[in-house]
């Protein structure tokens, strides 16, 4: 069991807020992309921009997991130390997101890169460079996923 200060969150606290913004609703708007169901390249540009969306999901998720049973090296401090200053913080056990142009684009991808880079601190000791980690991210989290975020 982690032994952690009143004001630092727990481990399970920073995954559940995270699995819930993860869930969260896209807010994609499809009249951003279209106003009539006859733009056939609205449509097409909406769908894809909704599929990607819902692939960043997953690949959070998956990410997420392979971080979850690392207890020892990704612990509640490591991880709000890789959140830094940036546009994804974690502030009374939620996530926020301040997303630059397109909110519904931006926050799964900021939780990637913030899963992600935990994932790099929870391997970094046992490999030796930035290419091995790529062929370890590639066999445990899937080629996919390993090719779009390492």
């Amino acid at each position: 069991m982690e032994t952690i200060s009143n004001n630092t969150p727990s481990r399970q606290d920073i995954f559940d807020a995270l699995l819930i913004f993860i869930n969260q609703r896209t807010r994609i708007d499809a009249r951003n992309y279209f106003s009539s169901w006859n733009d056939k390249e609205g449509i097409k540009a909406f769908r894809a921009d909704y599929n990607m969306i819902l692939k960043m999901g997953r690949d959070a998720k998956i990410m997420l997991n392979a971080i979850r049973w690392r207890e020892y090296a990704v612990t509640a401090e490591v991880m709000l130390e890789t959140l830094g200053n940036g546009r994804l913080t974690f502030h009374k056990n939620t996530f926020q997101f301040c997303a630059n142009q397109y909110w519904s684009i931006e926050y799964r991808a900021a939780a990637c890169r913030f899963l992600r880079d935990c994932y790099v601190k929870a391997v970094r000791e046992s490999c030796k460079d930035w290419e091995e980690i790529k062929v370890r991210a590639r066999k445990e989290l899937g080629r996919g996923v390993a090719n779009r975020w390492f």
